[in-house]
């Protein structure tokens, strides 16, 4: 039994993994009905097996044969299914109609191609209205900002204008102001100047027949065995005569003739206007002189007139015959070879 079981196994190695079982299990039918049997009978059985054993692989060769058999019977149907198909392709290919798949492929494409162009067009015109409305947009901007320059500068104009105008105005105001002043200052100077000459005659004690200024009881009135007849003829053709003393200062007969001109208002003097502020106050105004004695010794009337030239027409007296103008204020009337009487000329230079 063990040697039949190592042969078994021996036949077993020889044949394929996937006939092994088969044979182990005819292996095993032996081998029991070998065992079951009479011992007379062994040598037969183990012969019997043998020969079974050796008809074994013949029969795995058969079978193996018929698997291959059918691989390759497998292979050739698959391969004949693929051929079938491809032919079956080839026999639709070549029925297809070449030309009219061109034309449908040809209109696709010419299809593609305009909506690609109207796609195109459609952008480049949707670009030049965006560019036409930025453009606008800029040139929108552009005019306002022009606009605003220029209504700033308009405004600026207008500032400026109306500053020239107020500085123009605040001038005139100023010019009026100031010639206000002046004429004010003017006629205060001229009333002061006026009272002055009243004051000094009245001091003096002359007697005059303008009814002017007259004061017989006056300090320093006049005896009668110096008086000096002096007649005054207007620029209105006005006689005018005054009693003076010989040692009262012609410029007693300058104040006189400068009542008279006042009281015929041919003394204004316009172009004081114009003059200069410190021009005009240069020279000492007469108001502040101390009214002389009834001489007038210590009056300076040079000063006087000069400042009667600020405010007045300058005027002079003179003498025809012979001819002689008196300018020296302060010489006394005996002084000046004047008689007993005398006619005295009034100039007023209003020119």
């Amino acid at each position: 039994t063990v040697n039949s079981t190592s042969i078994i196994k021996n036949l077993g190695k020889d044949v394929g993994d996937k006939s092994k079982g088969t044979v182990e299990s005819d292996a095993k039918q032996v081998i029991c009905s070998i065992e079951n049997a009479d011992g007379n009978k062994k040598a037969d059985s183990i012969q019997c097996i043998r020969d079974n054993n050796a008809s074994k692989p013949k029969r795995l060769d058969h079978i193996l044969e018929i698997r291959a058999k059918q691989q390759d019977q497998l292979k050739r149907n698959v391969k004949s299914t693929r051929q079938q198909q491809k032919k079956k392709r080839q026999t639709i290919h070549s029925s297809f109609n070449h030309d009219a798949a061109d034309e449908a492929y040809e209109r696709r494409r010419n299809l593609i191609i305009a909506e690609e162009k109207a796609l195109l067009q459609q952008k480049q015109h949707q670009a030049q209205q965006q560019a036409q409305i930025q453009l606008q947009q800029e040139q929108d901007r552009a005019q306002q900002q022009a606009l605003r320059e220029l209504e700033e500068m308009e405004r600026m104009a207008i500032l400026q204008q109306q500053d020239v105008e107020y500085q123009e105005a605040l001038i005139r105001d100023q010019e009026r102001a100031q010639k206000q002043a002046l004429e004010n200052e003017i006629k205060s100077r001229r009333e002061v100047a006026i009272e002055q000459a009243k004051q000094r005659l009245v001091a003096a004690g002359v007697q005059n027949n303008s009814g002017i200024t007259h004061d017989e009881g006056a300090k320093g009135a006049i005896g009668n065995e110096d008086t000096i007849k002096v007649r005054l003829l207007m620029p209105s053709g006005q006689r005018v005569e005054g009693t003076f003393s010989a040692h009262h200062a012609i410029g007693l007969v300058y104040d006189l003739a400068l009542l008279v001109l006042d009281s015929e208002q041919l003394l204004w003097n316009q172009e004081y206007i114009s003059q200069d502020i410190q021009q005009k106050h240069g020279v000492e105004d007469s108001r502040h002189k101390t009214i002389g004695s009834a001489g007038g010794d210590s009056f300076g009337y040079n000063d006087a007139r000069t400042g009667w030239k600020q405010i007045f027409y300058s005027f002079s007296l003179v003498t025809t015959f012979p001819p002689q103008s008196y300018d020296n204020l302060n010489v006394a009337l005996g002084e000046c070879g004047i008689g007993r009487s005398a006619l005295l000329m009034v100039l007023v230079e209003s020119d």
